[in-house]
């Protein structure tokens, strides 16, 4: 009996020790932090996967040397994009069909402005706006959206062939509004110009913004794949 009391004294005495409420705390906040980490790694991760210039296989050789310019109805389109590179001011807006060699020269646009070390994003606007989306709720979203609205120079692929609801509109309008009043360069590449009121007002102030319709440029990448199998 005196043994078991001896043992019931010095539990108590190392319960009296011990403040179990203190260490469930640490234990909640160490769990805390290492959740917040993991969170943080992810976010970080899916920021690192946004599209690079490295990524655009197809147009690994896409530059203004590659560009053949002879091909009928182009060559305004690479003189004016040439011209933009070399001194990126306002917008410049690429509209036409498909295969006119608008991704091709707006690619070439993007190489020169990384080689003069701006920072610079290149987003295909209906992935661009998934990626949003699904990460709306977390801390990625402020940091993707802010990276957008601020990157030195913006490359922004198919205008247009988004899904257009109301919040894809908004979210375009907040990207698009906050470089219009900034007068950050950016890039915008298109099929055809259909989009919401309000930007579609920003696309046609021509002290900004110099549009170039590649309506009348025949098939660019036909034309290109033939003469590289005649130089095979």
């Amino acid at each position: 009996m005196e043994r078991i009391q001896q043992r019931d004294e010095v539990i108590r005495q190392l319960e009296e020790d011990v403040d179990v409420k203190e260490i469930q705390a640490i234990i909640e906040d160490a769990v805390s932090r290492s959740s917040d980490q993991m969170r943080e790694e992810r976010e970080q991760q899916l920021l690192e996967k946004q599209p690079q210039l490295d990524d655009l296989v197809r147009f690994a050789d896409a530059t203004f040397d590659t560009f053949d310019e002879t091909v009928p109805g182009v060559r305004h389109a690479y003189q004016t994009a040439f011209r933009y590179a070399m001194r990126p001011r306002g917008w410049l807006v690429l509209v036409g069909p498909n295969g006119c060699g608008k991704t091709h020269l707006a690619v070439a646009v993007a190489k020169e402005r990384q080689e003069a070390n701006d920072t610079m994003m290149i987003q295909t606007v209906p992935d661009l706006l998934d990626h949003l989306r699904s990460s709306f709720s977390s801390s990625t979203y402020e940091r993707l959206f802010d990276q957008l609205r601020t990157v030195e120079f913006l490359v922004l692929d198919d205008l247009g062939a988004h899904v257009n609801s109301p919040w894809a509109q908004e979210k375009l309008f907040q990207l698009l509004n906050y470089r219009y009043n900034r007068m950050l360069p950016t890039l915008i590449i298109a099929n055809h110009v259909s989009v919401d009121e309000r930007i579609a007002s920003r696309l046609s102030d021509r002290g900004l913004v110099t549009m170039v319709v590649m309506d009348q440029a025949k098939d660019y990448r036909p034309h290109n794949v033939l003469e590289q199998e005649k130089e095979d």
